[in-house]
């Protein structure tokens, strides 16, 4: 059933995004990238960066997740979701010179109301 969608609304990025939540969900991180690097060319929005960034970080990519999960941020830096997964990946790489950076970014879209500990 989901392939009839895909193939009948292939230009949709509504139903491509909606393919690759229920991908993610349902732990298909590789299809879910495919859906979502096809959304990307449709419609490039913050809300999909960070969703095909989620997709790569399931699939184990965390270099192309974390390309996606920065674009997200730069085009809505008050996006918390990708914040988030992006920390998580720097402070798995122990980047923390990059954990300091996004911190501050993200305090600064905040009007500094973030807390200091939830971005170290």
């Amino acid at each position: 059933m989901l392939a009839a969608l895909e193939k009948q609304y292939r230009d949709d990025p509504a139903v491509l995004s909606a393919l690759g939540r229920t991908s993610l969900r349902v732990r298909r991180a590789g299809e879910a990238t495919q859906d979502f690097e096809r959304v990307l060319k449709l419609d490039d929005t913050a809300q999909v960066e960070s969703e095909a960034g989620q997709a790569w970080m399931q699939a184990g990519d965390l270099d192309k997740a974390a390309g996606h999960l920065e674009r997200a941020i730069q085009l809505d830096p008050l996006l918390l979701p990708a914040a988030e997964s992006l920390i998580q990946i720097y402070r798995r790489r122990g980047d923390s010179e990059k954990l300091a950076a996004l911190g501050e970014r993200v305090r600064e879209a905040m009007g500094a109301s973030a807390p200091q500990e939830a971005v170290q």
